[in-house]
């Protein structure tokens, strides 16, 4: 199975620039976890709700995606395999993973799993399920 086959598509997008709190809304109207923060179709960053979470704690609803979002992107093509995405998701305990085609934003998976709760299994058993 490939990850274009489970990946959820139309996802909303913000921009650098949206303020937390536009991110925050789009989030809440969305149903959402996590957003791609693109410049254009090119893909730049992910805002998490531990992100929106961390700006309201330092009182900087005014603050921009730009100021909270990660940039140390994972991502995967749309035609990994479902193994290698959980691999990749596994090595660095994400829940959200990025499908781009280069820079361009394609989808994002979410992977429901504990990781504080894999103790020694070397490859957990995960399914993809929304919500992102």
């Amino acid at each position: 199975m490939r990850i274009a086959d489970v990946m959820t598509r139309d996802l909303p997008t913000v921009a650098p620039a949206d303020s937390v709190c536009e991110v925050a809304q789009r989030m809440t109207e969305s149903g959402v976890k996590a957003v791609p923060v693109c410049d254009g179709e090119r893909l730049v960053g992910i805002v998490t709700d531990w992100d929106v979470t961390r700006a309201m704690a330092a009182d900087a609803a005014s603050s921009t995606a730009r100021d909270f979002m990660s940039t140390d992107l994972v991502t995967a093509s749309p035609d990994a395999t479902f193994s290698e995405a959980t691999e990749m998701m596994a090595e660095r305990e994400l829940h959200h993973l990025l499908v781009s085609d280069g820079d361009r934003f394609e989808g994002m998976v979410h992977l429901d799993i504990d990781w504080s709760n894999l103790g020694g299994v070397a490859e957990p058993i995960a399914s993809f399920m929304a919500p992102i």
